[in-house]
């Protein structure tokens, strides 16, 4: 993690075996009360839900879907325990890897991508206006607003899932919207590249790039899974 701001408002969890893996990372809305602490919940929460996902996965799409189900009812108890503000919000996004898939989820602007031999090849869209109509999808808009976000009302629409097939030597990243306000997808593909020619960490490579850049303005948080080529296994 890295960024300017004076309070984190990201927050990711991880779930991994030798053959699973669940990553998440959730960014609170910063022009929501208790953001940080939303995501907090948020993260935590979807990663363990998800964590369950191989007793699932004859039939993954409804358990994948219900995920924001999930969320929205441990954002509802944290606000009954004073946890969390009623009209917090935040986004999310997570990584669910098993037997040589990777499946994608993603509610607001923070992303999922997948990374082969330096170039992102696969992406999740931003949950935006701008974005929606980019798409086809909504009115012509050049604004920032999130048309889909986690918070206790479960007003914030559902999560969208990609299913991706891997292959040895990829890269799978989950980031908040600080990663790409700085470092467009093909630039941290690249990052990623060297950093695993060189045998380095690629996600502190990467917020290392972002620091080089100019640094993030809002809170940055990057976690990237390496699928092991052959030669590695």
């Amino acid at each position: 993690m890295s960024g300017s701001r004076y309070e984190q408002q990201d927050a990711a969890a991880i779930h991994a075996t030798p053959r699973f893996a669940v990553i998440v990372v959730a960014d609170g809305v910063s022009s929501s009360p208790d953001a940080g602490a939303c995501a907090q919940v948020a993260a935590r929460s979807a990663c363990d839900h998800l964590a369950v996902f191989p007793a699932h996965r004859r039939d993954p799409a409804p358990f994948l879907h219900s995920t924001a189900d999930a969320v929205t009812q441990d954002l509802r108890a944290a606000v009954t325990a004073g946890r969390v503000h009623e009209r917090s919000q935040s986004t999310l996004a997570a990584a669910v890897v098993f037997r040589g898939f990777c499946w994608a989820l993603s509610l607001g602007d923070s992303r999922v991508a997948l990374v082969r031999d330096g170039q992102p090849i696969e992406s999740t869209t931003r949950h935006s206006a701008a974005s929606a109509h980019a798409g086809g999808l909504g009115p012509r808009s050049t604004s920032p607003a999130l048309t889909r976000w986690a918070s206790p009302a479960g007003d914030g629409g559902g999560v969208t899932v990609q299913c991706w097939r891997l292959v040895p030597g990829d890269a799978v990243l989950v980031t908040s919207d600080g990663v790409d306000d700085v470092l467009p997808p093909w630039r941290a593909a690249q990052v990623i590249a060297t950093a695993h020619r060189d045998e380095c960490d690629p996600a502190d490579m990467v917020l290392a790039e972002i620091d080089a850049v100019g640094g993030a303005v809002d809170n940055a948080t990057i976690a990237v899974l390496s699928i092991p080529t052959e030669r590695s296994r």
